[in-house]
């Protein structure tokens, strides 16, 4: 079975850019993510990827590869903007709780941001809200705990990457924080109730969940790509087939012949 290469650090040499670095570079580039939208450009786009990527001196990816590395990140950004907009927030900076669940859930969110909310967000979610204050950081806990609780599966193309086993840890990692946020904030004054870390106690369970989810990410981008490559052979031997077919009707062969040989 051929090595699985990293898209993150396979540069040419030591500062060079990855094959991620290259990708994000081409998504964000104005109007390229728009255009990789419409279905009936998508193979000039991954050609043009995979140039790019054979001129920085990286190794060219598959079609299917691309294509599901991007199906990846669109995910991830998907993702990031449900969990604002189910917390009322717009600006993934409004605090620091806030920032950290973002860039956990898509870490390439600040880059791919401006290309990506104009094109699959409705045009609310591009206004700049004002800060929100952390006095109701209790409110704020419920709220993202409620989020991980009654996330419904996408049916987006991209698929699922976190199975029942990841969700259920993920629930318990955010209840047992809520709780004992709720105990400490209860032993002092409300006016000094500044917004709690995270247990640690519950970290161990949520990296595990991280390591869980990002497996089942894997096995996922691979089913993909069996299945698209799987697609492109197929193409490929029907155009083949039909080449050869006209081939052999202009040599003048019967095309009862023809159909024989090479049925359509």
């Amino acid at each position: 079975m051929a090595r699985r290469i990293s898209w993150t650090n396979d540069g040419a040499s030591p500062g060079s850019p990855s094959s991620l670095d290259v990708l994000l570079r081409w998504l964000t580039m104005p109007g390229n993510f728009e255009r990789y939208q419409r279905l009936d450009g998508r193979a000039q786009n991954m050609f043009e990827i995979r140039t790019i990527l054979v001129k920085e001196g990286l190794q060219p990816r598959s079609p299917a590869a691309v294509q599901v590395k991007i199906w990846t990140l669109v995910k991830q950004f998907r993702d990031a903007e449900e969990w604002l907009k189910n917390n009322g927030l717009h600006d993934f900076t409004a605090n620091a709780a806030a920032k950290r669940q973002v860039l956990r859930l898509c870490p390439h969110y600040p880059q791919l941001g401006p290309a990506m909310q104009r094109v699959l967000s409705p045009p609310d979610m591009c206004q700049t809200l004002n800060d929100k204050s952390d006095d109701d950081s209790d409110t704020e806990s419920e709220s993202a705990y409620g989020t991980v609780c009654q996330e419904e599966p996408s049916s987006e193309d991209e698929g699922q990457f976190r199975d029942s086993a990841a969700t259920q840890l993920l629930k318990d990692a955010a209840w047992r924080a809520l709780t004992h946020a709720r105990y400490q904030r209860s032993k002092r004054p409300a006016e000094d109730a500044p917004v709690e870390e995270e247990p640690s106690c519950c970290k161990a369970e949520v990296r595990e969940a991280e390591r869980v989810a990002l497996r089942n990410e894997e096995q996922e981008e691979r089913r993909k790509l069996f299945q698209y490559e799987l697609q492109v052979k197929h193409d490929e031997a029907v155009c083949v087939r039909a080449l050869k077919r006209q081939k052999m009707l202009r040599a003048g062969i019967a095309r009862e012949e023809v159909d024989r040989l090479l049925p359509q």
